[in-house]
């Protein structure tokens, strides 16, 4: 196939890792397009992007989560007039790797699924208890919900289908409750998901996602859709 692929990624304070990621990105081998919302950082990872005409750049002036960052950069890869088979979104600091986007798209191409999510290991060596049980509880509910088993709910690295994404807008959450939204709403469109075995990492960095928000945030988007 020579479908071409539209990577999302919402990116704060991401001066130490933004470039690494971006060249490490385009070594995968696919016809992939980069699109970059620096969502209000107050480092220097404008700096380091706005010069780049090898990326799809959205600014934002002030910092307003993850799901608004998402939802803009859409607008942006859907503004474009170009026909991408799917969209991979993935975080800015290094803890998914790209290089395992070949298999997300491999998966994809052989019609495994039209939602492809990573599915990461769940031990207190590779991640905090809190997040274990967090993951643990919502995949559960999720799982339930949709009628299809989602082993890793809160991952943000996943690959969708272009048309799927388009049957979901529009949006309506906010920060973290917009990739459930997403997640549900692409369930009940009838799609069909699929995992990547990804490795966890963590190493030491302080998460943006706050455990109790996170929770708030998906209890509200489970309630509603």
């Amino acid at each position: 196939m020579n479908n071409s692929y539209a990577v999302l990624i919402p990116a704060y304070n991401s001066q130490e890792t933004i470039t690494e990621l971006l060249e490490r990105i385009q070594k995968v081998g696919y016809n992939c397009h980069i699109f970059v919302v620096d969502d209000g950082s107050t480092d220097k990872t404008a700096e380091v992007l706005v010069h780049r005409t090898d990326i799809f750049l959205t600014k934002s002036r002030k910092n307003s989560g993850k799901g608004t960052a998402l939802k803009r950069g859409l607008q942006n890869v859907f503004s474009q007039n170009h026909n991408y088979a799917a969209v991979i979104f993935i975080d800015s600091d290094l803890q998914h790797l790209p290089e395992k986007i070949p298999q997300f798209i491999a998966a994809f191409e052989q019609g495994r699924g039209d939602f492809i999510i990573g599915k990461r290991a769940f031990g207190l060596q590779q991640m905090p208890l809190a997040r274990i049980v967090s993951n643990f509880i919502t995949s559960i509910l999720l799982s339930l919900k949709v009628g299809s088993k989602v082993y890793d709910s809160q991952c943000g690295y996943r690959l969708i289908e272009a048309g799927l994404i388009q049957k979901c807008r529009p949006f309506s959450s906010l920060n973290y409750a917009f990739e459930t939204e997403i997640l549900l709403k692409s369930a009940r469109a009838g799609c069909r998901f699929h995992h990547v075995d990804i490795p966890t990492i963590y190493g030491g960095e302080i998460s943006n996602i706050k455990g109790f928000r996170d929770t708030i945030a998906f209890i509200k988007a489970f309630l509603k859709y």
